[in-house]
């Protein structure tokens, strides 16, 4: 089970609390619940049940969440996981704003992680569906794991995303900031949205790596 649940609720704010050694997701908060606050938290050793592929920190879906001065250290999936994924019903606007995070693996962490962690993730993840999402002034750093984990990772066509003011440094095996265009989505039956890679802004970020930023 994760530790908090948010369904149906509105005006939920998590702070100053500490989340250690979870095996799963500690705070989602679904698209039927607006203004979501999750603020001065920290979150160490989290998301490593090894049964549980998807596991993020805090997973959040809805109108008008905050993420905010959190310190994610040593997480499984990712820190951060916003937006809905192209198969979701979006029934309310997802937005939100995603600031001011540290998120970063020890140096013992980060030596096991090719043999302990998931391949193709983000620190940040951001699925297809946002009405709109700003990510800004988050430090990110000292990432690795099996294969593609990148700083900032923008999936499946991502829609309404603005990226700026962050510092992603020294991203082992990936790029720092990646917003891939994946056309197929548009196609594809199970899909509910049909137009991708639209809206989206990438600027004055610090980063001493590569960012890839495709559009239409």
């Amino acid at each position: 089970s994760d530790v908090f649940r948010i369904a149906y609720t509105d005006g939920v704010e998590i702070r100053k609390c500490r989340f250690e050694d979870c095996g799963r997701i500690c705070v989602l908060s679904y698209n039927l619940s607006g203004g979501t606050r999750v603020m001065d938290n920290v979150f160490e050793r989290k998301g490593l049940d090894p049964e549980a592929e998807v596991t993020p920190c805090v997973k959040v879906q809805g109108t008008d969440y905050l993420v905010s001065g959190n310190r994610f250290v040593d997480y499984g999936c990712c820190a951060v996981m916003a937006g809905l994924h192209f198969t979701e019903e979006m029934k309310f606007p997802a937005s939100g704003v995603i600031e001011r995070n540290e998120i970063f693996q020890t140096d013992d962490y980060r030596k096991s992680a090719a043999q302990n962690l998931l391949m193709d993730t983000g620190a940040i993840y951001v699925n297809t569906q946002n009405a709109s999402l700003e990510i800004r002034y988050n430090d990110i750093h000292d990432i690795s794991g099996p294969y593609d984990n990148r700083g900032i990772f923008c999936d499946d066509g991502t829609v309404n995303v603005y990226v700026h003011d962050n510092r992603v440094l020294r991203i082992a095996n990936s790029w720092c900031i990646d917003l891939r265009r994946v056309p197929s989505v548009e196609t594809r039956s199970d899909s509910k949205i049909r137009r991708v890679n639209v809206g989206n802004r990438i600027e004055k970020n610090q980063v001493d790596g590569k960012i890839r930023f495709e559009q239409r």
